[in-house]
């Protein structure tokens, strides 16, 4: 693409997108022509310094919104389903591993208590099941 029709561009997109291409984060790709003309329509509009902090900080909390909350507790909904199908080692396992490396610390450890508090509430009814007959018979 040409410097002109990155110009062109960028002067249709708002202020907040130009910011984002101006000061991209990590792991964004942009071409160094687009950081370039990003920043070039923003001077040209006459942004001011404090006007563009206030910019990046809207940015910056948007994304922040956007992630989701690592450290977040398990839910109610994912505490009672932990608990039913705790039987269901292998699938349970491999929810746990996808939290885990997912970045979802919390919820992995979370899903790995309450499925052992499944299994031992599966082994009471056992029990109790085993004992009943054996009374019964």
């Amino acid at each position: 693409m040409m410097a002109t029709d990155f110009a062109k561009t960028m002067a249709r997109l708002p202020d907040e997108a130009l910011f984002d291409i101006a000061h991209p984060d990590i792991g964004e790709d942009y071409a160094p022509e687009a950081i370039a003309a990003a920043r070039a329509e923003i001077g040209r509009r006459g942004i001011s310094e404090e006007e563009g902090r206030q910019i990046r900080y809207d940015i910056f909390q948007e994304r922040e919104e956007r992630l989701p909350p690592a450290e977040e507790p398990l839910s109610k909904a994912g505490r009672i389903a932990s608990m039913a199908f705790s039987i269901c080692l292998g699938p349970m396992l491999f929810v746990i591993l996808m939290l885990f490396f997912l970045g979802y610390r919390e919820k992995a450890l979370n899903t790995a208590a309450y499925m052992a508090i499944g299994l031992m509430g599966y082994f009471c009814l056992g029990i109790a099941a085993l004992t009943l007959v054996w009374l019964l018979s």
